[in-house]
């Protein structure tokens, strides 16, 4: 059977190794150190209606497969990684209350809701303007947890190489090179025409003791998730960036900061500040398949804010594709 050489441990390399045991497949996947990616930073939020125009969120099919994943690996490592929380959105403006009004009473959303109103602290939280509603299929993935048990399962099996892969090295005949490495696919001179860009994030973590018992999620125009004892991770900025290095940014922190204002009356300290890009698409589909003159090589990400979600499943298909000749579906088919 042929065996894959996955470039880059982040959510989707990682998702790509558990589909490949899952099948029996034979892999390997090398990783490079560095101190901040998209997946390390990444909060790893899973919402069903999502964005400024309240639509389903982009690969809400794949729910049940994508619990269905993590539990499996959970079981095998022997931690749970993945968990549901109830989530409350508030509107932030007329616009959104609008558009909410028009989604009350459609099945499709309804099967995602809770009944009433959220309780809020008036103490803590400003009174909502505009609405709110709750979410009850929400939740998060311990992401950098479930990296750092993977990796060391993967290299307690013999199948994990800290390295760094030069494609133009990559041997055709061991097997398929697949570069899962975000970001940086498109430094390699073999995959510079995807169709990926680069958008920049920060996250706050931020200490709010009036919250130290509260286990729901908050979002709106920033998102707040709970981490336990009063901490809590805040974000994300979206900027359209030129190049994968980041480093915090001052303009991202105050923006987070002034979003998670809207929300909070409550005192709140930052105790840290993070950043990262994320490889994305223009039509926020992920990307993948196999170079068109060097077979053995192959790519797959751009999975933007959704790889917690969607990795799963078009890690399975991108297998299927890769060997078995199966058609990759349209949204994410060869371009």
């Amino acid at each position: 059977m042929e065996r894959l050489h996955i470039v880059g441990q982040g959510i989707a390399g990682t998702a790509l190794a558990w589909q490949c045991r899952q099948r029996e497949v034979p892999f390997r996947i090398y990783d490079e150190p560095r101190a901040s990616t998209a997946s390390k930073v990444a909060a790893g939020l899973v919402t069903p209606i999502a964005g400024q125009r309240l639509t389903l969120t982009q690969g809400w099919s794949f729910l049940t497969e994508m619990e269905s994943f993590y539990r499996n690996v959970s079981s095998l490592l022997g931690t749970t990684f993945y968990h549901r929380y109830e989530t409350v959105r508030f509107l932030a403006n007329d616009v959104e209350a609008t558009r909410w009004q028009k989604r009350i009473g459609d099945p499709v959303f309804e099967e995602e809701l809770l009944p009433g109103a959220p309780s809020l602290a008036n103490e803590v939280f400003h009174t909502p303007a505009f609405g709110t509603f709750r979410m009850k299929r929400a939740g998060f993935l311990r992401v950098n947890a479930w990296l750092e048990a993977s990796r060391g399962w993967f290299r307690k099996e013999g199948g994990y190489e800290e390295a760094r892969i030069d494609i133009e090295g990559c041997d055709p005949g061991v097997g398929t090179w697949v570069f899962a490495n975000g970001p940086w696919m498109l430094g390699l001179s073999s995959f510079d025409w995807l169709p990926m860009r680069f958008a920049h994030g920060d996250i706050l973590t931020l200490s709010i003791p009036d919250l130290a018992d509260d286990r729901r999620i908050f979002s709106s125009s920033a998102w707040l998730l709970p981490l336990g004892d009063g901490l809590w991770r805040a974000g994300s900025t979206y900027e359209a960036v030129g190049h994968p290095e980041t480093l915090p940014s001052a303009n991202g922190r105050a923006s987070v900061d002034a979003n998670v204002q809207t929300i909070l009356r409550c005192p709140y300290d930052v105790v840290d500040h993070v950043a990262a890009v994320r490889p994305v698409t223009l039509t926020r589909f992920p990307t993948m398949g196999r170079h068109p003159g060097k077979p053995h090589l192959a790519w797959f990400g751009g999975f933007s804010s959704k790889g917690v979600l969607t990795a799963p499943t078009y890690a399975r298909r991108f297998l299927d594709h890769l060997l078995d000749g199966e058609a990759l579906p349209s949204e994410v088919a060869e371009r």
